[in-house]
């Protein structure tokens, strides 16, 4: 079992004011087939500026192409 935590990186900072105001923000992303990712998950991320924040994934919806996925998640900020 896995038991890294994943990281994602926001794209710039209309999303890192969503995200820092508790709104579900939807990233596009590509991960390696093994991955799991699934609702419920925390996660770290990282605005646009490098500051690291937890977050929880919403929804995640990707689509196997051979060795990756690629899709969309969700993603919320918890904790304060």
């Amino acid at each position: 079992m896995n038991t890294s935590m994943h990281s994602y990186q926001l794209d710039d900072r209309e999303m890192d004011k969503s995200f820092l105001n508790y709104i579900p923000v939807l990233c596009r992303i590509s991960v390696h087939v093994d991955e799991q990712l699934q609702p419920d998950q925390v996660i770290i991320v990282l605005l646009s500026n490098g500051a690291k924040y937890k977050g929880k994934i919403v929804h995640v919806n990707l689509i196997p192409m051979k060795n990756i996925a690629i899709g969309e998640m969700e993603v919320v900020r918890v904790g304060r």
